[in-house]
Protein backbone atom coordinates (compact mmCIF):
# COMPACT_ATOMS: atom_id res chain seq x y z
CA UNK A 1 0.00 0.00 0.00
CA UNK A 2 1.17 3.42 -1.15
CA UNK A 3 0.87 5.94 1.81
CA UNK A 4 1.33 9.59 1.54
CA UNK A 5 3.36 11.99 3.83
CA UNK A 6 3.80 15.16 2.55
CA UNK A 7 0.48 16.37 3.02
CA UNK A 8 -0.49 18.79 6.03
CA UNK A 9 -3.71 20.65 6.88
CA UNK A 10 -5.09 23.64 7.93
CA UNK A 11 -5.98 23.87 11.48
CA UNK A 12 -9.22 24.27 10.67
CA UNK A 13 -9.50 21.27 8.49
CA UNK A 14 -6.87 19.32 10.61
CA UNK A 15 -9.48 19.93 13.78
CA UNK A 16 -12.45 18.94 11.65
CA UNK A 17 -11.17 15.70 10.64
CA UNK A 18 -9.45 14.74 14.47
CA UNK A 19 -13.00 15.39 15.53
CA UNK A 20 -15.06 13.57 13.19
CA UNK A 21 -12.61 10.67 13.78
CA UNK A 22 -13.13 10.96 17.64
CA UNK A 23 -16.79 11.29 17.02
CA UNK A 24 -16.97 8.31 14.47
CA UNK A 25 -15.94 5.26 16.09
CA UNK A 26 -15.40 3.38 12.70
CA UNK A 27 -15.96 -0.76 13.30
CA UNK A 28 -12.99 -3.03 12.40
CA UNK A 29 -14.09 -3.56 8.81
CA UNK A 30 -13.81 0.38 8.09
CA UNK A 31 -11.42 2.59 7.36
CA UNK A 32 -11.94 6.89 6.91
CA UNK A 33 -11.82 8.29 3.44
CA UNK A 34 -11.79 11.64 1.63
CA UNK A 35 -14.05 10.71 -0.96
CA UNK A 36 -15.08 12.77 -4.04
CA UNK A 37 -17.94 14.60 -3.94
CA UNK A 38 -19.16 15.85 -7.37
CA UNK A 39 -22.81 17.53 -6.78
CA UNK A 40 -24.97 17.95 -3.93
CA UNK A 41 -28.43 19.10 -5.32
CA UNK A 42 -31.64 20.47 -4.23
CA UNK A 43 -34.69 17.87 -4.57
CA UNK A 44 -36.34 20.10 -8.39
CA UNK A 45 -32.42 19.07 -9.22
CA UNK A 46 -30.37 22.15 -8.95
CA UNK A 47 -28.10 22.73 -7.23
CA UNK A 48 -27.42 23.49 -3.30
CA UNK A 49 -26.24 27.31 -3.22
CA UNK A 50 -22.84 27.63 -2.73
CA UNK A 51 -21.85 23.97 -3.06
CA UNK A 52 -18.48 23.37 -4.69
CA UNK A 53 -17.28 20.05 -5.75
CA UNK A 54 -14.82 18.62 -3.01
CA UNK A 55 -14.09 15.64 -1.06
CA UNK A 56 -16.08 14.39 2.26
CA UNK A 57 -15.10 12.69 5.35
CA UNK A 58 -16.54 9.56 5.46
CA UNK A 59 -16.25 5.67 5.74
CA UNK A 60 -15.01 3.31 3.33
CA UNK A 61 -14.96 -0.97 3.67
CA UNK A 62 -11.72 -2.33 4.39
CA UNK A 63 -12.62 -4.84 1.88
CA UNK A 64 -13.89 -3.32 -1.11
CA UNK A 65 -11.31 -0.65 -0.81
CA UNK A 66 -9.58 -0.44 -4.43
CA UNK A 67 -5.56 -0.83 -5.04
CA UNK A 68 -5.60 2.78 -5.67
CA UNK A 69 -6.89 4.01 -2.49
CA UNK A 70 -3.63 5.53 -0.53
CA UNK A 71 -2.84 6.11 3.11
CA UNK A 72 -2.13 9.63 3.58
CA UNK A 73 -1.23 10.12 7.10
CA UNK A 74 -0.84 14.15 8.71
CA UNK A 75 2.11 14.93 10.49
CA UNK A 76 -0.03 14.85 14.14
CA UNK A 77 -0.62 11.31 13.23
CA UNK A 78 -4.54 11.57 11.70
CA UNK A 79 -4.84 9.06 9.03
CA UNK A 80 -7.24 8.20 5.91
CA UNK A 81 -7.24 7.27 2.48
CA UNK A 82 -7.72 8.91 -0.56
CA UNK A 83 -7.46 8.28 -4.33
CA UNK A 84 -4.05 9.85 -5.42
CA UNK A 85 -6.02 10.33 -9.51
CA UNK A 86 -8.42 12.79 -8.21
CA UNK A 87 -5.91 15.33 -6.75
CA UNK A 88 -2.65 14.85 -8.97
CA UNK A 89 -0.53 13.12 -6.02
CA UNK A 90 2.96 13.45 -6.84
CA UNK A 91 5.57 11.86 -4.51
CA UNK A 92 7.94 15.13 -5.29
CA UNK A 93 5.23 17.82 -4.25
CA UNK A 94 3.88 18.80 -1.24
CA UNK A 95 -0.41 19.45 -0.50
CA UNK A 96 -2.08 21.17 1.69
CA UNK A 97 -6.04 20.25 3.28
CA UNK A 98 -8.40 23.04 3.47
CA UNK A 99 -11.87 23.15 4.65
CA UNK A 100 -14.48 24.49 2.49
CA UNK A 101 -16.18 26.81 4.09
CA UNK A 102 -20.13 26.48 4.62
CA UNK A 103 -19.82 22.69 4.03
CA UNK A 104 -17.96 19.29 5.75
CA UNK A 105 -16.11 19.10 2.82
CA UNK A 106 -12.50 19.63 1.98
CA UNK A 107 -10.21 20.64 -1.19
CA UNK A 108 -6.79 19.10 -1.41
CA UNK A 109 -4.36 21.58 -2.68
CA UNK A 110 -0.53 21.40 -4.38
CA UNK A 111 0.94 23.95 -2.28
CA UNK A 112 4.34 24.82 -3.61
CA UNK A 113 7.42 24.99 -0.59
CA UNK A 114 5.45 24.01 2.41
CA UNK A 115 6.29 21.79 4.55
CA UNK A 116 5.22 21.10 8.42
Amino acid sequence: MERITNISATEDAGQALRTWQARYKLPSNQDCALVWVESYTEPDGSTVKGFKPGFMLGPIMKERRDPLWTLARLSDGAEFYVLPPLFHWRPSGWYLIEKIKGFAMYSILSVAGLQR
